[in-house]
């Protein structure tokens, strides 16, 4: 077994060296400015050996280590290699120097010692700080730790190092959130979690992070699909909207549906914006709204960021909503069977950042059905207030009372022949989200089935122009509720 070198031809695929001491299998080869440094063995240990892909440049630079060399990396004019408990420099000239000492062994080096950025990057227990990021710049003074993710000795399990971009990935726990992806820019500020996939302390334990073509790729459980491959672009946009995702409140705001039919049937929801803080998901059917949400920046009234949704679907679903900037995420669980709402007015801030929230059905607010003569028209005039909606058979009207005493109309807006939306006070803060679908092969009924984001009092009138029928839902002030009416009309 003796040095070679390739080309990728068969032609350039020659022996650089002979009579060199037998190479350890699963010795290290690290490139290092002009030189690739390898592991050998010789007659007193091992040895570290240098070359410029020439015989005659081929030199054996440090023999009989003392412990075996667990993981290396190229930095400026040289090696830094693990050691035993000890991180050390090797220059190109053959000097040695001990940059710091630490209470463990180096296990996993594959996946806890890497380079990146022309720097050393390890995973280790100081004795202090319990296991965290460490890097070197092959220095003393520029060996330290990045960041005391979970401060004092207990530890955050750095582990599945990976260079990607300007970036160091790794998976972490900062013992509030469970193992996690996290990055690092090398500076502490800098480093943090990239998203929270399974909200909450179970963590979804990412590993085998691969870098490659753009992405960043792992395995990992968000609590819904089990373990899977995952990718994270890597070219720095905060959130990409596509089918299956909405990107809300200035793209900051990442949000995902997943639901399981009544037959156990899964699947992610399809993604429609309405504004830029609001949006809804279909499951189905693209002219079926099923849910509606919107995150609303309520930092000037009590710190926090605000996420509202409504539900026009009693299937099982889970939202996942993402701050991208701090990867902190909160989850909504909707159970079968249910229509609910969630006014979540302290979802991203100081507290409530990580929890799963189970949403809590809506009673029936119908207050009264009755029969009006002069509403049989036959057909609806669709206007700035008025929605009509199942074939222009159905107009649904609002009235609103603020919780100052203003009162006025809701603004309507269609967005399929079936749904439609109501704004009050602002034409980006959708309040109201209502559709009338046809279920008479079903149990003989048209239902009515609304989604709120607003807890203000508002009063919702459903007219069937072909009968004359006329429903009134009625929401009380500091209420937030959702309604699927299987018996309206």
């Amino acid at each position: 077994v003796e040095l070679w070198r390739t080309d990728g031809t068969q032609a350039g695929t020659r022996r650089i060296a002979t009579d060199l001491s037998y190479p350890l299998f699963g010795g290290f080869f690290v490139r290092s400015g002009p030189w690739v440094y390898f592991l050998a063995e010789g007659d007193d240990g091992e040895e570290i050996w240098k070359t410029d892909g020439t015989a005659a440049g081929t030199v054996r630079l440090v023999t009989g280590l003392e412990v075996d060399v667990r993981a290396a990396v190229g930095v400026s004019g040289g090696l830094v290699y693990f050691s035993g408990r000890a991180l050390w420099k090797l220059d190109a000239g053959g000097v040695v120097t001990k940059l710091a000492e630490f209470i463990e062994d180096l296990s996993y080096p594959e996946a806890r010692f890497v380079g990146h950025a022309g720097r050393a990057w390890l995973s280790v227990d100081d004795g202090v700080h319990g296991q965290e990021l460490w890097t070197s710049d092959g220095t003393p003074a520029g060996t330290r730790l990045v960041r005391d993710i979970v401060p004092g000795p207990a530890e955050s399990r750095a582990f599945w190092l990976v260079s990607a971009g300007d970036r160091l990935f790794f998976s972490a726990t900062d013992g509030v959130h469970g193992e996690e992806l996290w990055q690092t820019d090398g500076t502490e500020a800098g480093t943090r979690m990239v998203q929270d996939l399974w909200p909450g302390g179970v963590g979804a334990r990412p590993d085998w992070l691969v870098a490659a073509e753009g992405y960043l790729y792992f395995l990992a459980d968000n609590g819904l699909t089990g373990k899977e491959v995952w990718a994270l672009p890597l070219g720095g946009a905060q959130c990409q909207a596509g089918d299956d995702r909405l990107c809300l409140n200035g793209g900051r705001f990442q949000v995902e549906a997943a639901w399981r039919d009544f037959q156990g049937g899964s699947g992610a929801g399809h993604a429609v914006a309405l504004t830029s803080d609001t949006g809804y998901f279909w499951f189905f059917n693209p002219a079926n709204i099923e849910t509606v949400l919107k995150v609303l920046d309520g930092l000037g009234v009590n710190g926090h960021r605000w996420v509202f949704y409504g539900a026009l679907s009693n299937v099982e679903y889970n939202l996942t909503v993402t701050d991208t900037e701090t990867g902190l995420a909160r989850r909504y669980f909707n159970p079968p069977g249910q229509f609910a709402s969630v006014g979540d007015t302290t979802a991203f801030g100081p507290l409530g950042e990580s929890a799963v929230t189970v949403a809590t059905p809506s009673p029936l607010a119908r207050t009264s059905s009755r029969i009006h003569p002069a509403a049989a028209t036959g057909s609806c005039a669709p206007s700035s207030t008025r929605l009509c909606l199942n074939g222009d058979r159905f107009a649904v009207e609002v009235a609103w009372k603020d919780f100052q005493g203003g009162t006025g109309v809701g603004q309507a807006v269609e967005v399929t022949g079936d749904t439609g939306y109501f704004w009050f006070f602002n034409p980006v803060n959708v309040e109201l989200v209502l559709k009338v679908l046809d279920g008479t092969p079903l149990n003989g009924h048209h239902w009515v089935f609304y989604g709120a984001l607003s807890n203000v009092q508002y009063t919702i009138t459903v007219t069937d122009t072909v009968t004359g029928k006329v429903a009134t839902y009625v929401n009380a002030a500091g209420r937030l509720a959702s309604v699927g009416d299987t018996g309206a009309f």
